[in-house]
Protein backbone atom coordinates (compact mmCIF):
# COMPACT_ATOMS: atom_id res chain seq x y z
CA UNK A 1 0.00 0.00 0.00
CA UNK A 2 0.91 3.25 -1.00
CA UNK A 3 1.54 6.36 1.95
CA UNK A 4 -0.72 9.17 1.45
CA UNK A 5 1.48 12.91 0.82
CA UNK A 6 2.09 14.66 4.08
CA UNK A 7 1.16 18.28 2.32
CA UNK A 8 -1.81 17.58 0.24
CA UNK A 9 -3.00 14.14 1.70
CA UNK A 10 -3.06 12.27 -1.90
CA UNK A 11 -1.38 8.50 -2.69
CA UNK A 12 2.38 8.95 -3.14
CA UNK A 13 3.21 6.28 -5.65
CA UNK A 14 7.23 5.54 -5.99
CA UNK A 15 8.42 7.12 -8.67
CA UNK A 16 7.42 10.47 -7.33
CA UNK A 17 8.30 9.45 -3.58
CA UNK A 18 10.52 11.59 -1.31
CA UNK A 19 10.94 10.53 2.42
CA UNK A 20 12.05 12.78 4.53
CA UNK A 21 11.10 14.04 7.98
CA UNK A 22 9.67 10.99 8.87
CA UNK A 23 7.18 11.67 6.07
CA UNK A 24 6.39 10.47 2.50
CA UNK A 25 5.90 13.67 0.04
CA UNK A 26 5.71 14.36 -3.29
CA UNK A 27 8.39 15.89 -4.91
CA UNK A 28 6.13 18.60 -5.76
CA UNK A 29 4.61 19.18 -2.56
CA UNK A 30 8.00 19.41 -0.67
CA UNK A 31 8.38 23.27 -0.21
CA UNK A 32 8.74 25.73 2.51
CA UNK A 33 5.96 25.51 4.72
CA UNK A 34 5.92 29.48 4.92
CA UNK A 35 6.69 30.58 1.40
CA UNK A 36 6.11 27.43 -0.40
CA UNK A 37 9.37 27.56 -2.73
CA UNK A 38 10.37 24.69 -4.04
CA UNK A 39 12.98 22.21 -1.53
CA UNK A 40 15.68 19.87 -2.77
CA UNK A 41 17.21 17.31 0.03
CA UNK A 42 19.79 19.62 0.15
CA UNK A 43 18.84 23.01 0.62
CA UNK A 44 15.48 22.14 3.37
CA UNK A 45 16.02 22.80 6.97
CA UNK A 46 13.12 20.67 9.05
CA UNK A 47 12.04 22.01 12.05
CA UNK A 48 8.58 19.94 14.18
CA UNK A 49 8.72 17.78 11.11
CA UNK A 50 8.01 20.15 8.57
CA UNK A 51 10.58 21.41 5.95
CA UNK A 52 11.38 24.84 5.94
CA UNK A 53 13.20 27.08 3.57
CA UNK A 54 16.53 28.91 5.19
CA UNK A 55 14.59 32.41 5.46
CA UNK A 56 11.45 31.27 7.11
CA UNK A 57 13.69 28.30 9.45
CA UNK A 58 12.00 29.37 12.87
CA UNK A 59 14.55 30.84 14.95
CA UNK A 60 14.45 28.79 18.47
CA UNK A 61 14.41 31.08 21.32
CA UNK A 62 14.84 30.42 25.06
CA UNK A 63 11.40 29.97 26.88
CA UNK A 64 11.24 30.54 30.53
CA UNK A 65 12.02 27.15 31.58
CA UNK A 66 15.58 27.69 30.18
CA UNK A 67 15.39 30.86 31.16
CA UNK A 68 18.32 30.51 33.81
CA UNK A 69 20.81 33.24 34.93
CA UNK A 70 23.74 31.72 32.93
CA UNK A 71 21.29 31.96 29.46
CA UNK A 72 20.53 35.20 30.70
CA UNK A 73 23.87 36.71 31.15
CA UNK A 74 24.96 34.96 27.90
CA UNK A 75 22.10 36.74 25.75
CA UNK A 76 23.69 39.95 27.55
CA UNK A 77 27.12 39.60 26.26
CA UNK A 78 26.12 38.58 22.71
CA UNK A 79 23.98 41.54 22.84
CA UNK A 80 27.05 43.74 24.36
CA UNK A 81 29.52 42.52 21.32
CA UNK A 82 27.20 42.59 18.82
CA UNK A 83 28.56 45.01 15.95
CA UNK A 84 24.90 46.30 15.22
CA UNK A 85 24.72 47.69 18.91
CA UNK A 86 28.55 49.01 18.60
CA UNK A 87 27.71 51.02 15.22
CA UNK A 88 24.40 52.32 16.91
CA UNK A 89 26.36 53.77 19.90
CA UNK A 90 28.77 54.77 18.12
CA UNK A 91 26.43 56.95 14.81
CA UNK A 92 24.60 58.31 18.46
CA UNK A 93 28.21 59.64 20.07
CA UNK A 94 29.26 61.21 16.53
CA UNK A 95 26.63 64.01 17.76
CA UNK A 96 28.13 64.78 20.76
CA UNK A 97 31.30 66.62 21.09
CA UNK A 98 33.85 66.88 24.05
CA UNK A 99 35.02 70.55 24.53
CA UNK A 100 38.47 70.83 25.22
CA UNK A 101 39.89 74.01 26.42
CA UNK A 102 42.03 75.37 23.95
CA UNK A 103 43.75 78.24 26.04
CA UNK A 104 47.22 78.78 26.15
CA UNK A 105 48.17 76.83 28.72
CA UNK A 106 46.69 74.05 27.37
CA UNK A 107 48.74 74.71 24.36
CA UNK A 108 51.87 75.12 26.39
CA UNK A 109 51.78 71.88 27.90
CA UNK A 110 50.69 69.91 24.79
CA UNK A 111 54.42 71.76 23.26
CA UNK A 112 56.11 70.79 26.19
CA UNK A 113 54.47 67.29 26.06
CA UNK A 114 55.38 66.75 22.46
CA UNK A 115 59.17 68.06 22.93
CA UNK A 116 59.48 65.32 26.33
CA UNK A 117 58.59 62.47 23.96
CA UNK A 118 60.55 63.76 21.48
CA UNK A 119 63.86 64.11 23.37
CA UNK A 120 63.27 61.29 25.26
CA UNK A 121 63.16 59.01 21.77
CA UNK A 122 66.15 60.47 20.51
CA UNK A 123 68.35 60.14 23.32
CA UNK A 124 68.24 64.15 24.14
CA UNK A 125 67.79 63.36 28.05
CA UNK A 126 70.78 62.09 28.30
CA UNK A 127 72.95 64.20 26.36
CA UNK A 128 71.14 67.39 28.64
CA UNK A 129 72.25 65.30 31.98
CA UNK A 130 75.98 65.09 30.79
CA UNK A 131 75.64 68.65 29.77
CA UNK A 132 74.48 69.39 32.90
CA UNK A 133 77.47 67.56 34.29
CA UNK A 134 80.22 68.79 32.76
CA UNK A 135 78.57 72.62 33.59
CA UNK A 136 78.57 72.13 37.39
CA UNK A 137 83.06 71.11 36.86
CA UNK A 138 83.44 74.92 34.95
CA UNK A 139 83.79 78.04 37.10
CA UNK A 140 81.02 80.58 36.81
CA UNK A 141 81.00 83.78 35.50
CA UNK A 142 81.73 85.39 38.99
CA UNK A 143 84.35 83.08 39.76
CA UNK A 144 86.17 83.47 36.81
CA UNK A 145 85.65 87.42 37.21
CA UNK A 146 87.28 86.98 40.70
CA UNK A 147 90.29 85.27 39.44
CA UNK A 148 90.80 87.64 36.61
CA UNK A 149 90.72 90.51 39.71
CA UNK A 150 93.44 88.69 41.47
CA UNK A 151 95.50 88.50 38.68
CA UNK A 152 95.42 92.12 37.61
CA UNK A 153 95.84 92.99 41.70
CA UNK A 154 98.84 89.91 41.55
CA UNK A 155 100.47 91.91 38.62
CA UNK A 156 100.28 95.18 40.30
CA UNK A 157 101.09 94.49 43.96
CA UNK A 158 103.56 91.87 42.99
CA UNK A 159 102.55 89.81 46.20
CA UNK A 160 99.75 86.99 46.26
CA UNK A 161 95.96 87.68 46.76
CA UNK A 162 93.93 85.29 48.66
CA UNK A 163 91.08 84.16 46.99
CA UNK A 164 87.54 83.13 48.82
CA UNK A 165 88.08 80.11 49.47
CA UNK A 166 84.38 78.34 47.13
CA UNK A 167 86.73 79.96 43.77
CA UNK A 168 89.20 77.29 42.32
CA UNK A 169 92.16 78.56 40.63
CA UNK A 170 92.30 78.25 36.76
CA UNK A 171 95.46 76.08 35.12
Amino acid sequence: MNPPCARCAKTVYPVEKLSCLDKYWHKACFSCKTCNMALTMKNYKGYNKEPYCSAHYPKTEFTSVADTPENERLRRNSAMSSQITYHKDHRGSLDKFSVIADDPETRRIAQNTKVISQAEYHGQVQRKDEMERQRELLPTAEEVRLQQIGKRMNSIGGGTTQLPAHTTQLP
